[in-house]
């Protein structure tokens, strides 16, 4: 979609506010399954601070223990030059590059009531990638003031969409009521972008850099105001109850259990 704003847009191109989020966009990759474009992921810190390369994405997106040895994340898969939102050129081809990928991965957790998965990738992730390991926040508040998805459309180049709308826990996945216990977090709109097939599995952030859920979906396009729903990491932090469908586990090996973390640079 033309709306869409590229991740390398900046202070120079009138977009000051994307200079702000530049470690969380160096966390988010496309990646293929078997061969074939299927969704976003994004790399994601552990209270360790090790660098294991957790990689999340949509449960819906089909990474399964049979099809998680095929994933490919492709790093900095992003158009070289800022293309201005609802301009021709921004609804084409970005000539972004694949170069820098991972190959195989390892089914390690899912909860399909959350939509989660997490994965762990099975090599290091390349310093050519500069990769960024995402912080989180398991608080059960929401996210107020300003939210940010990064993401693929259509598993192209990286885009960032932003809200500035109140987001609300929900327990619809079809654009529901505001419920203070629900499992998913709804965006009623995007005020800079929107997502779009290929968006999903990719992150939420709050305003302070950290991973809040990731998209389920929704009907919000570049021709309307419509909501999105993301899979709330706060309910996604106990899933299921086993290590098997719960973040907890993995995350937080040593079981410190704090409220939130920030993200790691791959080089620290």
């Amino acid at each position: 979609g033309s709306c869409n704003l590229d991740v390398v847009c900046g202070m120079a191109d009138g977009w000051p506010i994307v200079e702000r989020y530049r470690d969380l966009i160096r966390s988010v990759a496309a990646y293929t399954l078997n061969g074939r474009s299927q969704c976003t992921g994004f790399l994601v810190n552990n209270t360790n601070r090790d660098g294991t390369p957790y990689f999340m994405t949509a449960d819906h997106c089909d990474v399964n223990a049979g099809s998680a040895p095929s994933l490919v994340a492709y790093w900095n898969y992003e158009s070289p030059n800022c293309r201005q939102p609802n301009s021709t050129a921004s609804a084409g081809n970005g000539g972004g590059s694949r170069a820098v990928f991972n190959s195989g991965a390892e089914l390690v957790a899912t909860f399909p009531t959350t939509d989660f998965t997490l994965t762990r990738l099975e090599e290091p992730v390349p310093a050519a990638a500069n990769a960024f390991y995402a912080g989180w926040s398991r608080e059960a508040a929401v996210p107020t003031d300003t939210v940010i998805c990064i993401h693929h459309p259509q598993v192209e180049e990286k885009r960032i969409s932003f809200s500035f709308q109140q987001s609300f826990r929900t327990f619809s996945r079809d654009g529901g009521s505001p419920v203070a216990t629900g499992n998913h977090l709804e965006i009623p709109d995007w005020d800079t972008g929107t997502t779009e097939g290929g968006s999903s599995g990719s992150p939420l952030f709050d305003r302070f850099g950290r991973i809040r859920g990731q998209l389920f979906g929704g009907e919000a396009a570049c021709d309307n105001s419509n909501y999105d729903v993301f899979g709330y990491f706060h309910s996604s932090w106990t899933g299921g109850g086993s290590p098997e469908s719960r973040l907890s586990d993995w995350l937080d090996p040593c079981g410190n259990g704090p409220a939130f973390i920030d993200g790691l640079n791959a080089a620290d």
